[in-house]
């Protein structure tokens, strides 16, 4: 049966046997039942093994709690396309696609130094800004997007919780970013996603209640990591149950991103329709995200 809290503690259990969710799509049956589908790839290379599929089913089975459960592990269908992004098309692809532009800052400030006089070989990267949860893999990440290499990098807490990175960068050719156009670039680039990593937005769909999250897709084909995981947990934490979800990757603006699109279900003592309640737990879900 669907319950709250059943789709974090699946996720949560992929998580801990190194399963990668791509794509899911989640929703409840006309008799009450939950349908979970997950279309994942195994960090460890081994979900061909029997023994593998056996172990994660019964983990999973006793997440799910019930005799009548059930649980299977076959090969992605057609169906699924793969781990490819298609173009976003809906009847609400305008609001995703507006969400995904949306490069407003976020809190804070960002200064960004880039100088090439300190090393003969390297270019020196200097980033200050707040700290916060995955901020190294989000510089990375921008910087693998940049075919960028990192030689050598450090980090250093200072006051009122912000942080200094320096990073010794060069091109993948070995040569040092001397270009103002790439220098500007990266820097606007950096600040963007340093600011606002994840896009989070809650909707009314007419009688029903979305929340949306975009998550931006690494150039070499990887999303986030445990962005399901801690936007069940937020939702769990709250007593707020899922109706339907699903997950995708798409092209917005020839950017790849995961797209998260969960329908909530109304809870007595919590008005989901109030601008304010939509606006807090939208700044939970951030704030798990990358706070």
């Amino acid at each position: 049966m669907d319950t709250m809290g059943l789709l974090n503690g699946i996720t949560q259990t992929l998580w801990e046997v190194e399963l990668i969710v791509h794509k899911m799509i989640a929703t409840v049956t006309p008799d009450g039942k939950a349908l979970n589908m997950f279309c994942i790839t195994d960090s460890r290379e081994m979900l061909h093994e029997k023994r593998r599929q056996d172990d994660l089913c019964l983990r999973l089975k006793a997440i799910l709690g019930e005799a009548t459960s059930y649980c299977d592990i076959s090969p992605a269908g057609s169906e699924w396309g793969g781990l490819d992004c298609a173009p976003f098309y809906s009847a609400y692809s305008a609001s995703v696609i507006d969400l995904c532009s949306d490069n407003r800052q976020g809190s804070g400030k960002v200064v960004i130094n880039i100088d090439n006089s300190l090393s003969p070989g390297h270019t020196l990267l200097q980033i200050c800004c707040k700290d916060r949860r995955g901020l190294m893999y989000d510089c990375m990440r921008i910087l693998k997007d940049f075919q960028i290499q990192v030689a050598y990098a450090r980090l250093a807490t200072i006051a009122k919780g912000g942080v200094e990175i320096e990073l010794f960068i060069v091109h993948k050719d070995g040569k040092k970013i001397t270009d103002p156009v790439k220098q500007q670039n990266l820097c606007s680039r950096l600040e963007v996603e340093i600011l606002q990593p994840v896009r989070v937005a809650i909707m009314n769909r007419g009688p029903e209640i979305e929340l949306l999250v975009a998550a931006p897709i690494s150039i070499s084909g990887q999303g986030r990591p445990q962005v399901l995981q801690d936007i069940t947990g937020v939702l769990k934490s709250l007593g707020i149950c899922i109706f339907k979800a699903d997950i995708g990757r798409y092209l917005v603006e020839d950017r790849q991103w995961e797209i998260y699109r969960i329908l909530l279900t109304d809870k007595l003592d919590l008005d989901l329709s109030s601008s304010h309640t939509q606006a807090h737990i939208a700044e939970l879900v951030r704030t798990r995200l990358a706070g």
